[in-house]
């Protein structure tokens, strides 16, 4: 149990009576700017600001319903696409009819299947292999039951612009926890885009089959320019599955010389993949800044629950809204926004870096630095009290703290308060950007042996045999890039066998493994072998 220092208990009853210490008309003290905020508006009563709007200001901004990728989307998949609660809503921002909650749409594997789990590891199979539909007659059958609704997604990934506004579930939504699309029915779509095309390539339709999958890169790059780090991630991954199945009909030898430069072209032509780094400038950066306006808004025990996940009821008396009144007039919310600008700043930076080995360093270094912080703030949690911070009620922790503090040096205690506050803030949500940068190193090397395996067959329908070295595909494409975008200013690694070839990439864990791909060996190789 807890004891308020007897001082701060009576100033919070000041305040409370006087509206004074900052937090007159229940202001939070933060100064809106490009620096803080990083946005001006819109602003909230107590002044700070409503960011999921402001994404969707920023993100909707000169985008109408008949441009917008993501209203076609929506018809064609159906509501199972959004959560019941917010369908209304946005059914009214994208213009989509009144009866659109009655429409069927999409059917999921594991509620199509007679054995769900079965049935998603034949998806995922399908998706790196030609097949037929006697080798997998369940999948044939839901791909022919989603037929016109995969014809209907191929359609509309055609535009290329796309913004899906996100619908606060309540007043402290932050970006990443508002209620947009169902990712996971937009990666099973992808996925059944994917599967639909390599089994069209295994029955000698090869150019329905080439482009049910560039359909499929192009739905994943489409829900990764919404510029969060959930879009991101998800986005990179249907990118991926659509690379996948496109080594899977190289390997099988499913793709016609006589096509491959015109598949080279098609890849060319796909919109640009994920932005990491405008996902960590603009998403992270206003999620994270989004986490502040929780506490700022809701107080420490809505904030552990929201930020850190926390679970059961907390210790002691909560915070009474007197003195958590006190206790935000005493964090410095400037320095707390400017320190999550400036982490934000650096993420990015990092992700800006292409060579994966000189980024390598400094992502060793941030994983150091956040590994300290936690251990850092979990050791002050924890000397404050054990039981808060095993339910990860880490700002009730510190919220306590101060409010049981026998000092009366208020400096010292809003220096206090703040620096826990901006710790805490800074362990929230670094991970999902760190995590983020492997994934999508992996998608760049996956399209870039893709390609370089598409003008070995386009150079081979031309000069009879295929060449010595990549360099020799100049004459296919002047543009092309041999380079292994996981071996820093190195070739992929490439040699002749007989009548065939070996092509790879290193991987995101930039060990030569030999082209091996094994999981369970924790090789990672990229590779396309023809025979």
């Amino acid at each position: 149990m807890f004891s308020r220092n007897a001082a701060i208990v009576a100033s919070c009853v000041m305040i409370a009576i006087a509206g004074t210490a900052g937090a007159q008309d229940g202001k939070v003290g933060l100064t809106v700017s490009k620096e803080t905020t990083y946005v001006t508006s819109p602003l909230s009563p107590n002044g700070t600001i409503d960011y999921v709007e402001a994404y969707n200001e920023l993100r909707g901004k000169g985008v109408s319903p008949e441009d917008n990728a993501a209203r076609d989307l929506a018809m064609a998949i159906g509501p199972r696409l959004f959560p019941k609660e917010t369908a209304r809503q946005i059914r009214h921002v994208l213009g989509l009819p009144e009866n659109f909650e009655e429409r069927k749409g999409f059917v999921p594997i594991d509620e199509f299947a007679d054995s769900p789990a079965s049935a998603t590891r034949m998806l995922l199979r399908a998706t790196s292999i030609p097949w037929s539909p006697r080798m997998m007659p369940e999948l044939a059958k839901w791909i022919n039951a989603n037929d016109a609704l995969l014809d209907a997604v191929a359609k509309a990934v055609e535009k290329d612009r796309y913004f899906m506004p996100m619908v606060p579930h309540d007043r402290y939504s932050t970006i990443e926890d508002a209620l947009g699309p169902d990712m996971e029915v937009y990666r099973r779509v992808a996925q059944a885009l994917a599967c639909r095309g390599t089994m069209r390539a295994a029955s000698r339709d090869v150019d329905g089959g080439w482009a049910d999958i560039m359909a499929a890169s192009r739905l994943g790059r489409l829900v990764a320019s919404e510029a969060t780090m959930e879009s991101c991630i998800v986005g990179v991954h249907m990118d991926t599955d659509a690379a996948n199945a496109v080594r899977g009909l190289l390997i099988r030898n499913t793709v016609p010389a006589d096509k491959a430069g015109a598949f080279l072209s098609a890849i060319d032509a796909l919109p640009a993949p994920c932005d990491l780094p405008k996902a960590v400038d603009v998403g992270a950066r206003m999620h994270q800044l989004s986490l502040a306006m929780v506490l700022a808004n809701a107080g420490p025990e809505k904030a552990d629950e929201l930020v850190l996940k926390a679970k059961g009821p907390g210790e002691g008396a909560p915070t009474s809204d007197e003195e958590w009144r006190w206790v935000r007039a005493m964090i410095n919310w400037d320095t707390v926004t400017r320190s999550l600008n400036a982490r934000c700043d650096a993420l990015r930076d990092l992700a800006r870096v292409g060579e994966i080995g000189k980024r390598g360093q400094a992502l060793k270094s941030m994983w150091a630095e956040y590994n300290d912080l936690c251990s850092i703030t979990t050791s002050r949690a924890v000397s404050i009290s054990a039981a808060l911070a095993a339910q990860k009620r880490m700002f009730q922790a510190v919220t306590l703290a101060l409010l049981q503090d026998p000092s009366n040096d208020m400096t010292a205690l809003s220096s206090r308060i703040t620096s826990d506050v901006t710790n805490l803030m800074l362990c929230a949500y670094i991970p999902p950007v760190l995590s983020a940068m492997a994934p999508r190193d992996g998608l760049r090397a996956s399209w870039t042996v893709n390609k370089v395996a598409l003008a070995l067959e386009a150079y081979k329908s031309a000069k009879g045999s295929y060449p010595d070295k990549l360099s020799s595909l100049k004459v296919v494409d002047e543009d092309l890039d041999i380079e292994d975008p996981c071996a820093d200013d190195t070739p992929l690694h490439y040699w002749r066998d007989d009548d065939g070839y070996m092509l790879y990439s290193i991987g995101p864990n930039r060990k030569d493994d030999g082209g091996s791909s094994d999981e369970r060996k924790s090789h990672d190789d990229i590779a396309v072998k023809r025979r």
